[in-house]
């Protein structure tokens, strides 16, 4: 059952303390009010964005402690048997191989879920408790307290898993359970001890004592934990605001502005036909139209794929024919379909942004527009034979329309422009995330 996190947040440290002992790593997650509806796909699982972060807490988090267990155990068993022969510790150097195997096969699991699951948390603490009753009743009086502390050390990570888990709560009813734990071993291993007694509580004791400190430093972790979970899904946030941000603009600037601004440049021959100025203007509003509504669906998911980029480019002919420009479209034998929607969108965008600078600012009214593929790169050329320009002097249009934007999406954009020889600006990006 999942527990929602409280409004405890990085602006009220003391209730996020609360939470992280009361709940354990489940509030270290934000708060659902800021990952309600995000769904993510998990190698085909649909999930939580919350879910993703609980999942990878647990997996690189919680997983510490049992590589810690999975290589300290079997070490510290074959120094004893090194030491005391196998003999005697046969008993132990069973038990830990059962543990061992045991922790190996739930790491996997993890691995193979991205999470540990702590619905097996209880499975590894009965383990705890068996492996030490039995190691108690089965190696000699002269060799328990050195045997019982190999197999303390898993129930002491076991401690430590379930506060990570659960919080500080879960792991004191652990250390609570700890004291008729320890009674039972000493009763066991000293039957006939008459000094049994005395012995057994003052090992619970030394035990309880160490499963405490053991459940401090797993809420210190904890704290660790949440504060800078909370703090990188903060800063996360902030940038992802950013650059939504800079998105807008640009969109702004490549569609609205740039229309305005060819409306408000009609040549003078326009007075002098202005019916056929009003159609320019008019078709340039319905471009605008299909371009924002476009927008708008993919700002809110009403399309699951978009059209093929070929497709998407030979709109932009038609688009940039209708303000003057007459656009030879070359496309290369290119099958688009694995390239993700945002840089399907960044290389029209940053196409039509150039296209758009070869109509103010060349003085010609024909450029070409390449589509290609070559070594797992999809390639995008805008190239006029107009005016030209010196390109370190780069306006926002270059900068964040065209360079910025490919950047985003993995990508990167090559322009080469001189005074009276045109201008090239080639579009890169990889064709899939294997690219």
């Amino acid at each position: 059952m999942a527990v929602e996190a409280g409004p405890a947040s990085l602006a009220n440290p003391r209730g996020l303390m609360l939470d992280l002992f009361r709940d354990g790593a489940r509030a270290a997650a934000p708060e659902p009010r800021t990952l309600t509806d995000a769904a993510l796909d998990e190698d085909g699982v649909q999930v939580t964005a919350r879910e993703v972060v609980l999942s990878r807490v647990g997996l690189y988090v919680g997983a510490a402690p049992v590589v810690l267990r999975l290589l300290v155990l079997p070490a510290a068993t074959i120094v004893l048997i090194g030491v005391y022969g196998l003999g005697p510790l046969l008993p132990l150097a069973v038990v830990v191989a059962l543990l061992s195997g045991a922790d190996a096969l739930g790491l996997l699991r993890a691995a193979q879920r991205k999470g540990l699951e702590p619905r097996l948390l209880p499975v590894g603490f009965a383990l705890a408790v068996a492996a030490n009753l039995l190691v108690a009743a089965m190696v000699r009086a002269e060799l328990f307290s050195l045997a019982t502390a190999v197999t303390g050390a898993y129930l002491v990570t076991t401690v430590i898993l379930w506060t990570l888990a659960w919080g500080g709560l879960a792991g004191l009813v652990l250390v609570a359970a700890n004291v008729p734990l320890q009674a039972a071993m000493v009763g066991l291993n000293h039957v006939h001890d008459p000094a049994g007694v005395p012995h057994a509580l003052a090992y619970a004791a030394a035990g309880t004592i160490g499963l405490g400190l053991a459940v401090g430093t797993a809420l210190i972790a904890l704290t660790v934990l949440g504060f800078g979970t909370r703090l990188a899904m903060t800063v996360g946030m902030r940038a992802g605001r950013e650059a939504e941000r800079a998105n807008i603009l640009r969109g702004m600037h490549d569609t609205v502005l740039q229309t305005l601004e060819a409306i408000a440049l009609q040549p003078e021959s326009a007075a002098a036909d202005p019916e056929q100025a009003l159609r320019q203007v008019r078709g340039m509003a319905r471009s605008q139209v299909i371009q924002i509504r476009r927008a708008l669906d993919e700002l809110a998911g009403a399309r699951a794929s978009g059209p093929q980029l070929s497709d998407e480019l030979a709109e932009l002919a038609g688009e940039l024919a209708a303000a003057g420009l007459r656009v030879q479209l070359a496309l290369g034998p290119i099958s688009d379909a694995d390239l993700p929607p945002n840089r399907r969108r960044a290389l029209r965008d940053a196409a039509r942004e150039a296209l758009r600078n070869a109509t103010k600012h060349s003085g010609v009214d024909e450029a070409v527009l390449r589509l290609d593929e070559n070594d797992g790169q999809v390639i995008v050329v805008v190239r006029d034979h107009g005016a030209g320009f010196d390109p370190r002097a780069r306006g926002f249009g270059l900068r964040q329309s065209i360079c910025e934007r490919m950047a985003d999406v993995g990508g990167w954009a090559d322009i080469w422009s001189k005074p009276g020889r045109g201008t090239r600006v080639t579009l890169h990006v990889p064709l899939d995330d294997r690219g």
